[in-house]
């Protein structure tokens, strides 16, 4: 029963790509760390995985309290497009304003760090990621979790550890060496070049994301 959006990598892989379409910049370090672990997953996914991320869908809606949300895996108008806490409120804006009537907001991911905000009456909102810290300098993945409260929302995000040195192992072993194994345990990112100045700053520094009513 659990529901699940394409992202970048998911379209890359069902489509035959040669790069996992993330956004990022060529000839950056992150577009040339990627070659290791997409080429790893391309390799070694299954013909019956791949056919099914083939059938996800973009977007899915979803409902809490009366109140409805998009989820994507980035943005609306792209699956790749870096969006971030210190963005400009006129590039989350003009996402939001996009949205069908009747819709309260955004459930996003992509750039790797959990964030939520209120622009305009509307909520955008970055779970963050299961599997990869958030650049601050702690192993733990990241969250998010939306529960009625009264005739509102309670939107909350939590840690999530886990085994990070049996991990980093598995994927040694593996072949997979070239600086994510690393961030696993040390929580810092191989490659900051996707991010913007303020979260430049702040790398390394334990994260918190308060929680929102709404």
């Amino acid at each position: 029963g659990v529901q699940v959006v394409m992202g970048n990598c998911e379209q890359s892989l069902t489509q035959g790509d040669s790069d996992c379409g993330c956004g990022f910049d060529e000839g950056s370090t992150c577009s040339k760390l990627s070659v290791e672990w997409f080429g790893y997953t391309n390799k070694n996914l299954s013909t019956k995985n791949r056919q099914w991320m083939r059938t996800l869908p973009k977007s899915l809606t979803v409902a809490v309290a009366e109140r409805r949300f998009l989820v994507v895996h980035s943005c609306v108008s792209s699956l790749n497009k870096f969006i971030f806490s210190s963005s400009q409120d006129e590039d989350k804006l003009s996402e939001l304003k996009s949205l069908e009537d009747g819709l309260d907001g955004l459930i996003a991911g992509h750039c790797g760090i959990p964030f939520g905000e209120v622009i305009s009456n509307l909520l955008w909102l970055n779970a963050g990621v299961v599997g990869m810290p958030a650049n601050d300098g702690t192993q733990d993945g990241w969250y998010m979790t939306i529960n009625q409260l009264d005739d509102r929302i309670q939107v909350c995000w939590h840690r999530l550890s886990y085994p990070a040195s049996d991990t980093r192992q598995k994927m040694l072993v593996a072949g997979l060496s070239n600086g994510y194994a690393d961030t696993l345990v040390d929580g810092l990112w191989p490659s900051d070049s996707i991010l913007p100045d303020e979260e430049r700053r702040i790398r390394g520094k334990t994260l918190s994301v308060k929680t929102i009513v709404f």
